[in-house]
């Protein structure tokens, strides 16, 4: 995983995390009292989720960490805390141990898209790429229309030079969500580089339209026409 995937931590997480969507999904849980836990008087395992997921926006994932352990310690059944660990070490760049984390939360709520996605980012960014796959294709198991798996999969399918199974996976994860700039730009790059410069001109079109001050839209834009 490098700079391409362009998809920043966060922007799923606090619906998942939130105490609406909390008790949406968990509207019974009883909050066991932990000795070993120093918590605000009345505090509950969604008020804690809820600080984690505070910490995470700030990008303090030390202590975004340090909070979804306690929410663990907490609820060591619920895959809440567990997702927010998960996004705190890949935010640390500990991806192993965010591996960890993200397999958890497959074993608790296997319908979980957004788990088995960045399950296959760790994996990925490890340089685990056939146990990546089986991730990617796991959430689009669940959600065969989850875009950023396409996405993702589409960048690590990028890096072992499988470009034709990378493109369709960037042109499907902008069919089903053709906001997403990225998946523009990376098909009209891998277009470019099989040769076929007219199919690139209308990718990076689209990336530009979509993201006119984005430099390295124009730049591929531009070498399309070369």
């Amino acid at each position: 995983m490098n700079f391409l995937s362009a998809v920043s931590l966060g922007t799923v997480l606090p619906i998942l995390l939130s105490t609406a969507a909390l008790a949406a999904v968990e509207p019974a849980i009883e909050v066991r009292p932990q000795e070993v836990i120093q918590l605000a008087q009345g505090q509950s395992y969604s008020d804690v989720l809820d600080t984690g997921v505070e910490q995470l926006n700030s990008r303090d994932y030390e202590a975004a960490l340090a909070t979804f352990e306690t929410a663990i310690s907490m609820e060591p059944d619920q895959f809440q805390g567990w997702l927010g660990k998960g996004e705190a070490l890949y935010g640390l760049r500990r991806y192993g141990d965010a591996g960890t984390a993200y397999r958890r939360v497959t074993e608790l709520k296997p319908d979980l898209a957004y788990a088995w996605g960045w399950l296959g980012n760790s994996l990925d960014v490890t340089n685990r790429l056939q146990d990546a796959l089986v991730a990617y294709q796991q959430a689009l198991t669940v959600d065969p229309n989850y875009a950023k798996a396409y996405y993702h999969r589409g960048i690590a399918l990028n890096g072992a030079e499988r470009y034709g199974d990378a493109l369709a996976d960037f042109q499907r994860a902008a069919e089903l969500k053709p906001d997403m700039t990225m998946a523009w730009l990376m098909a009209g790059r891998l277009l470019i580089g099989l040769e076929r410069p007219g199919e690139a001109l209308t990718a990076l079109d689209q990336a530009v339209e979509l993201a006119p001050d984005f430099a390295k839209a124009w730049f591929f834009r531009a070498n399309s026409l070369a």
